[in-house]
């Protein structure tokens, strides 16, 4: 029976030989895998593309220092634009913010179609900048004159440059978020344009639910639902909100375009005022009663 068995250390040795292919494999494809990422980073002649002009171009800052989410300036904007004016007439954005909301204007200068984008992410106040400002870019491509507070120079008296603006504005756009129905500051603006007469446009950017002060200012103005809208219907309906405020139809604030309440005397219970005309024609039809009985006897 023994003489019939392997020797016991050619058993051992094919045993190491037979566990040593799944390590020689890894280690193969670890190399093959180092490869395609070397091979990857290796630098490739680029041809000439055609002497055309391309549709549109998503542009990002050029010269090698731009890093996302980083400011990029006035200058790299315009030296960037003016060389894809050449091959192009259009020019798509992800971001309004770093820099990025100044792109519309040069690319104005240089007859360049703009296609704004904005960068959603994690924080919600960064997101509610990026919408509104993408709204507020897109205004002024269609010939609106937009101010808005980050306008404001730098030491400059934040709440007199502000009432400045909100007096000498046709109309009074009022972006909708749970940040913004909340904060006191943008409840005085709205209550100071309508002090100055000033037509409230409101837009929901997201859900909201108005304080008593909102609903008491703004409550029966017509109100713009963003997020319930593709953007081509929103866009349309806010330049037709704005353009019908700032020529004055719909801009009567809602509690002055209410009927007058009846005048009361002083100390006179509200209640009296509906009963004054039925007590008055009680009162009558008693006169004329006693005037009759007299003038029977």
């Amino acid at each position: 029976m023994c003489g019939a068995c392997p020797p016991s250390g050619a058993h051992l040795s094919l045993a190491a030989r037979t566990g040593a292919w799944p390590t020689v494999a890894l280690a193969l494809a670890a190399l093959a895998l180092l490869w395609s990422w070397w091979r990857d980073a290796q630098p490739v002649a680029v041809v000439d593309g055609p002497a055309t002009q391309l549709q549109c171009i998503s542009y990002a800052p050029s010269g090698g220092r731009y890093r996302p989410q980083s400011p990029v300036t006035l200058e790299e904007i315009r030296r960037d634009l003016a060389v894809l004016a050449e091959r192009t007439g259009c020019v798509r954005t992800y971001t309004v913010s770093e820099g990025f909301d100044q792109v519309p204007a040069v690319a104005r200068e240089l007859g360049l179609k703009v296609i704004l984008g904005a960068w959603i992410g994690r924080d919600a106040d960064h997101n509610e900048r990026e919408i509104v400002l993408e709204q507020i870019e897109w205004l002024r491509a269609e010939g609106f004159t937009v101010w808005y507070d980050e306008a404001i120079a730098a030491g400059s008296r934040w709440s007199e440059d502000l009432a400045r603006a909100v007096d000498g504005c046709a109309a009074f756009l009022y972006f909708l978020s749970p940040r913004s129905v909340s904060s006191r500051y943008c409840l005085d603006e709205v209550h100071f344009a309508l002090e100055c007469g000033r037509p409230i446009v409101p837009v929901d950017i997201a859900q909201v639910t108005l304080t008593p002060g909102l609903k008491l200012s703004i409550g029966g103005t017509h109100r713009l639902f963003m997020y319930r809208m593709g953007p081509e219907e929103f866009r349309r309906k806010l330049a037709r909100g704005l353009r019908e405020a700032m020529q004055g139809q719909g801009t009567a604030h809602p509690i002055e375009a209410r009927a007058a309440a009846p005048r009361r005397l002083p100390f006179e219970p509200p209640a009296m005022v509906s009963r004054r005309p039925v007590m008055f024609g009680i009162f009558t039809a008693l006169l004329v009663f006693v005037a009759m009985m007299m003038a029977a006897r």
